[in-house]
Protein backbone atom coordinates (compact mmCIF):
# COMPACT_ATOMS: atom_id res chain seq x y z
CA UNK A 1 0.00 0.00 0.00
CA UNK A 2 3.30 2.49 0.79
CA UNK A 3 3.82 2.19 -3.34
CA UNK A 4 0.71 3.40 -3.78
CA UNK A 5 1.16 6.30 -2.41
CA UNK A 6 4.39 6.99 -3.45
CA UNK A 7 3.28 6.43 -7.07
CA UNK A 8 0.56 8.28 -7.21
CA UNK A 9 2.57 11.56 -5.40
CA UNK A 10 5.33 11.07 -7.51
CA UNK A 11 3.57 10.89 -11.18
CA UNK A 12 1.85 13.74 -10.32
CA UNK A 13 5.12 15.76 -9.29
CA UNK A 14 6.43 14.43 -11.80
CA UNK A 15 3.77 15.83 -14.33
CA UNK A 16 5.60 19.45 -14.51
CA UNK A 17 8.64 17.99 -15.17
CA UNK A 18 8.10 15.75 -17.97
CA UNK A 19 5.71 18.66 -19.55
CA UNK A 20 8.69 20.91 -19.45
CA UNK A 21 10.76 18.31 -20.55
CA UNK A 22 8.08 17.72 -23.65
CA UNK A 23 8.00 21.34 -24.52
CA UNK A 24 12.07 21.76 -24.97
CA UNK A 25 12.04 18.53 -26.90
CA UNK A 26 8.73 18.49 -29.17
CA UNK A 27 5.83 20.85 -27.96
CA UNK A 28 3.33 21.11 -25.28
CA UNK A 29 -0.22 22.75 -25.33
CA UNK A 30 -0.37 25.57 -22.97
CA UNK A 31 -3.47 26.41 -21.59
CA UNK A 32 -5.06 29.54 -23.73
CA UNK A 33 -2.19 29.88 -25.24
CA UNK A 34 -1.99 27.27 -28.09
CA UNK A 35 1.25 25.18 -28.81
CA UNK A 36 4.62 26.06 -27.35
CA UNK A 37 8.04 24.84 -27.95
CA UNK A 38 11.52 25.81 -26.90
CA UNK A 39 13.65 26.58 -24.01
CA UNK A 40 11.39 29.47 -23.35
CA UNK A 41 7.94 27.33 -22.99
CA UNK A 42 9.50 25.58 -19.93
CA UNK A 43 7.77 27.33 -17.57
CA UNK A 44 4.41 28.09 -19.69
CA UNK A 45 4.13 23.91 -20.08
CA UNK A 46 4.74 23.62 -15.89
CA UNK A 47 1.97 26.10 -15.25
CA UNK A 48 -0.40 24.59 -18.04
CA UNK A 49 0.43 20.98 -16.26
CA UNK A 50 -0.55 22.09 -12.99
CA UNK A 51 -3.59 23.28 -14.73
CA UNK A 52 -4.21 20.16 -16.52
CA UNK A 53 -4.06 18.81 -13.05
CA UNK A 54 -6.03 21.00 -11.64
CA UNK A 55 -8.84 20.34 -14.20
CA UNK A 56 -8.91 16.33 -13.47
CA UNK A 57 -5.53 15.20 -14.55
CA UNK A 58 -4.99 14.59 -11.22
CA UNK A 59 -7.10 11.43 -10.59
CA UNK A 60 -5.90 10.03 -14.13
CA UNK A 61 -2.20 9.96 -13.47
CA UNK A 62 -2.52 9.37 -9.63
CA UNK A 63 -4.65 6.21 -10.72
CA UNK A 64 -2.02 5.33 -12.77
CA UNK A 65 0.48 5.79 -10.67
CA UNK A 66 -0.96 4.04 -7.57
CA UNK A 67 -1.57 1.03 -10.19
CA UNK A 68 1.69 1.19 -10.72
CA UNK A 69 2.97 1.32 -7.34
CA UNK A 70 0.23 -1.61 -6.71
CA UNK A 71 1.67 -3.79 -9.36
CA UNK A 72 5.51 -3.17 -8.57
CA UNK A 73 5.19 -4.10 -4.70
CA UNK A 74 4.07 -7.29 -5.92
CA UNK A 75 5.98 -8.11 -8.27
CA UNK A 76 9.02 -6.37 -6.73
CA UNK A 77 9.49 -6.22 -3.02
CA UNK A 78 13.08 -5.49 -2.62
CA UNK A 79 13.83 -2.17 -4.42
CA UNK A 80 9.88 -1.33 -4.57
CA UNK A 81 10.12 2.21 -4.28
CA UNK A 82 12.56 2.65 -6.42
CA UNK A 83 10.85 1.25 -9.18
CA UNK A 84 7.56 2.75 -8.42
CA UNK A 85 9.41 6.59 -8.85
CA UNK A 86 10.78 5.03 -12.05
CA UNK A 87 7.49 3.92 -13.07
CA UNK A 88 5.63 6.80 -12.22
CA UNK A 89 8.30 8.89 -14.02
CA UNK A 90 7.21 6.83 -17.31
CA UNK A 91 3.30 7.38 -16.70
CA UNK A 92 3.89 11.37 -16.28
CA UNK A 93 5.73 11.46 -19.64
CA UNK A 94 3.78 9.48 -20.86
CA UNK A 95 1.02 11.91 -19.84
CA UNK A 96 2.65 14.96 -21.32
CA UNK A 97 3.17 13.04 -24.56
CA UNK A 98 -0.57 12.33 -25.10
CA UNK A 99 -1.69 15.83 -24.41
CA UNK A 100 1.32 17.18 -27.07
CA UNK A 101 0.00 14.54 -29.83
CA UNK A 102 -3.75 14.82 -28.99
CA UNK A 103 -4.29 17.22 -31.85
CA UNK A 104 -3.10 14.16 -34.00
CA UNK A 105 -5.86 12.00 -31.97
CA UNK A 106 -8.93 14.34 -31.93
CA UNK A 107 -7.69 16.53 -34.55
CA UNK A 108 -6.91 20.62 -34.03
CA UNK A 109 -8.41 22.45 -31.74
Amino acid sequence: MRCAVVGSVAAIGFSPITAALTAVVYRFPASMVGYVSGFSAVWPAMFSAVFYLVLGGFAVIGGLGAAAGIAVERLRRERAITYTIGASFVIALLGALSLALLEYVVGPW
